[in-house]
């Protein structure tokens, strides 16, 4: 009997090579309009774009087989999915990787776009590669700028000096998200604060509608996702009021024409002030510290550290008597001013009103230098009983939280006396409107965005400054600006600098603004992934589009932004046309965990007819713009 025959060694290569081999004959994974063979309709499966670092990581492949296994489930289940992939290639470690390396940052990203896409299409990822993009490319920032320069036309972009966390060694602005313990993230540099002109998107003209969206529009939201978007918007109702002043400048004129404003949600205390703090960068410190070495040395100690809240709140408080008074809007008390390192002068007016009676700060503050405490809340049952003394309040004791209470009625507060929080902000409000010195105002804790950098490789803001006519949008036939990608960083600052082919244009006084460069792990870029959303993703109805699911593989930490973020530019977007629908019509951007454990979330667009020719086709074009080529393989 003959003996069986031993089966063939399975070759996996070579079956998955005859199977991609297969694929790519067939274009198995190009998403085509209106494909026949899906009935169920699109579905956009969007993976966040990775960071060519190089090599894919084991990150990168648990991400894309999540999104992958998705795909191939939908598509069986009768989904038209489109899978794109494109390249986060512009920022910092690029920029450093080059310096490391002393080749240009174009060279090393382009070699590693080539590697990890030969990585992916190994993995046999149903990805459509027709429709790849990198950031680093001109067919693909030129949107970037188009967009910007359409929220320049709006007054969205705009140009502003600002305190901004600087890192020393990077030599470029951070986000706070990337101040810890007052250190740059990457570097580990002891982050100062300086005064930097650059350009911001006027996020806060939609942080009332984007809370609106938060708190009711929501459906799906994990709670704790939720309520974190909504207290990084951080609605507040208050007084916004000037204590006024005589100081006056090196020129004779009254610094901030006599007022100091503030901005409270307690104005039912404002009769337990003793004391006012403004932030070191406030112009009545640089007054006072011009005549005083001292507190200009505290000033300069001052600089070191980030600017974000949460630095503030764990930093030790310390502060310096300026020399300086201010009168109270409603007694006419003389209130000295501090300087303190805990106030910020990128929030509100870069000055608060010291209430330590019922601010647990302040208190901590008034005892460190034995400033006078006073309360001017008791609670409303102790109060009901007609013996306010019965209070037990010592300001000798250590902080008791009842002291903050807002339930609770004024005493020892004149006109006050005995109305609760809301009879004695409505007071307060009015008595200062009669006086002129302000009004109601409702803030948020949302700050406008800011999107420049100091450093080379990024996208060229498309604005010419000159010093004749200041600052010249780049006409939109013009774009793109392009960035020299010849440039090698040698640490010594921007290498644009010594570029005078591109920062020299129409004559020797005018000059290209810096590169625009990513916030926070690419803020900027994904603001140009909502408008690839709506140009690229194979929906070009030239009558409007509806804008359909995409899903975002990405875990929770950076949640607030990635929602935050696209929501703001979209409705940017949709006013640029003047084609927003109503409000209620319009479906926020949703994050919604699609399976627990894995970070998978899902984005969903407003189902909005957007004008599409008179948004995207500038100069007259009627036809569809050209899609983003795929990245050039030179140095690969």
């Amino acid at each position: 009997m003959s003996q069986p025959t031993a089966p063939a060694p399975y070759d996996h290569r070579a079956v998955e090579a005859a199977a991609q081999t297969h694929w790519r004959e067939i274009d198995a994974y190009r998403a085509i309009e209106n494909d026949p063979r899906f009935p169920r309709g699109k579905f956009y499966a969007c993976s966040m774009l990775p960071y060519p670092s190089g090599k894919l990581h084991i990150g990168h492949v648990r991400n894309y087989t999540i999104n992958d296994v998705m795909y191939r489930y939908l598509r069986m289940k009768g989904h038209n999915v489109l899978m794109p992939m494109g390249w986060d290639a512009f920022g910092l470690p690029a920029e450093n990787a080059a310096m490391k390396n002393k080749v240009p940052p174009a060279a090393w990203t382009y070699r590693n776009i080539a590697e990890m896409k030969k990585q992916m299409q190994a993995m046999g990822l149903a990805i459509d590669w027709s429709r790849e993009v990198a950031t680093c490319n001109p067919d693909y920032y030129k949107w970037n700028q188009w967009l910007f320069l359409k929220m320049y036309e709006k007054g969205i972009a705009y140009r502003k000096t600002q305190v901004v966390n600087w890192d020393p060694v990077d030599q470029t602005v951070l986000a706070n998200e990337q101040v810890i313990d007052g250190r740059g993230w990457r570097t580990g540099a002891m982050v100062e604060k300086r005064e930097i002109p650059g350009y911001y998107l006027a996020i806060t003209r939609y942080a009332p509608e984007l809370l609106e969206a938060v708190r009711d529009q929501l459906p799906g939201w994990p709670e704790r996702v939720r309520v974190m978007q909504e207290n990084w918007i951080g609605k507040s109702e208050g007084v916004r009021f000037a204590f006024t002043h005589a100081i006056r400048g090196a020129d004779g004129k009254l610094i901030g024409d006599g007022r100091m404003y503030v901005f409270t949600t307690r104005a039912d205390t404002i009769m337990g002030v003793t004391f006012c703090a403004v932030a070191p960068e406030h112009p009545l410190a640089a007054h006072a510290a011009a005549a005083n070495p001292a507190l200009a040395a505290f000033i300069e100690e001052c600089k070191k550290g980030g600017v974000a809240e949460a630095d503030m709140a764990t930093m030790e408080k310390k502060g310096m008597p300026a020399g300086l008074v201010v009168m109270h809007p409603l007694t006419g008390r003389e209130i000295a001013v501090w300087v303190g390192n805990y106030v910020l002068m990128s929030y509100g007016d870069g000055a608060v009103m010291g209430v330590p009676g019922h601010d647990e700060r302040d208190y901590a503050f008034a005892q460190k230098y034995g400033l006078p405490i006073v309360q001017v809340v008791a609670p409303r049952a102790a109060a009901g009983d007609g013996d306010a003394a019965a209070v037990a309040f010592d300001a000798a004791q250590p902080w008791q939280e009842w002291y903050a209470t807002k339930d609770g009625v004024c005493v020892n507060s004149g006109p006050l006396d005995g109305m609760d929080y809301a009879q004695a902000t409505d007071y307060v409000a009015e008595r200062v409107g009669a006086l002129g010195l302000g009004e109601k105002r409702t803030t948020f804790r949302l700050r406008d965005w800011g999107v420049s950098r100091q450093r080379y490789w990024g996208t060229p803001i498309p604005i010419v400054h000159c010093a004749a006519c200041g600052d010249v949008p780049v006409p939109e036939r013009d774009l793109p600006v392009i960035l020299p990608e010849d440039c090698v960083p040698d640490g010594t600052g921007n290498p644009l600098n010594k570029r005078a082919d591109f920062i020299e244009c129409a004559g020797a006084e005018v000059r290209r603004a810096g590169p625009t460069r990513n916030r926070h792990h690419g803020h900027v870029r994904r603001l140009v992934l909502v408008l690839h959303a709506l140009l690229f993703a194979g929906q070009r109805k030239r009558d409007g589009r509806r804008a359909q699911r995409l899903l975002d593989a990405d875990g929770s930490v950076h949640r607030r932004h990635r929602a935050r973020d696209p929501a703001f530019a979209l409705r940017a977007v949709l006013d640029q046309g003047n084609a927003r629908p109503r409000p209620g019509r319009i479906r926020r951007a949703v994050h919604e965990a699609a399976h627990a454990g894995h970070g998978a979330a899902r984005f969903v667009l407003p189902r909005a007819r957007v004008g599409q020719d008179r948004l995207v086709h500038a100069g007259g074009s009627r036809g569809p713009p050209r899609r983003p080529r795929a990245p050039d393989r030179r140095d690969a």
